[in-house]
């Protein structure tokens, strides 16, 4: 038997365990993490709904402010979907293909719904579409509001998602 042959056994006889491999730990944290932020506070509204029962809870579930308010948070996403579809692709691809003066404040501008704090986007986009607009456009507290809204947060997202797509994509 050649030396090389023993040191793989070797090699393989000192790893760690399984559990404490990198990856094992990563899942972990993430699932730790994960459990944190989004399954127990999940759990504690399921629990705190069904308080009076499943009759009250389907009762809250079926009234008809809560169907309206699901229709309504469906149709805006759609809406915001095939916008951002639509507008996204194509700011994206003008980014990527063509060259043209101010496009780094373009890609600033792109990312400034990253840099900015919840609060602080909704304030901005309150003081340039509310009653003291000065554009003279009131729009606040209305569904197109809602849509506009969407589209400051998810336009980014969709705008950074595409560019590495085209970037591949033969001229």
């Amino acid at each position: 038997m050649s030396s090389t042959a023993i040191i793989p056994d070797r090699v393989a006889a000192r790893r760690r365990p399984a559990w404490l491999s990198s990856r094992a730990l990563g899942l972990g944290v993430a699932t730790l993490w994960l459990s944190i932020i989004v399954l127990i506070p999940l759990a504690a509204v399921v629990v705190r709904s069904t308080d009076d029962g499943l009759a009250a809870f389907w009762d809250a579930v079926s009234s008809r402010q809560a169907v309206s308010a699901l229709r309504f948070t469906l149709l805006v996403s759609l809406a915001a979907a095939a916008v951002n579809a639509a507008f996204g692709t194509l700011i994206a691809w003008v980014l990527v293909r063509d060259r043209f003066p101010g496009k780094r404040f373009v890609n600033a501008l792109i990312d400034l719904p990253f840099a900015l704090p919840t609060v602080v986007a909704g304030l901005t986009l309150l003081t340039l579409y509310g009653p003291r607009s000065p554009f003279d456009v009131n729009i606040a507290y209305t569904q197109a509001a809602v849509l506009l809204a969407l589209l400051f947060v998810t336009l980014p997202f969709v705008i950074r998602a595409v560019q590495p797509v085209l970037i591949e994509l033969d001229h």
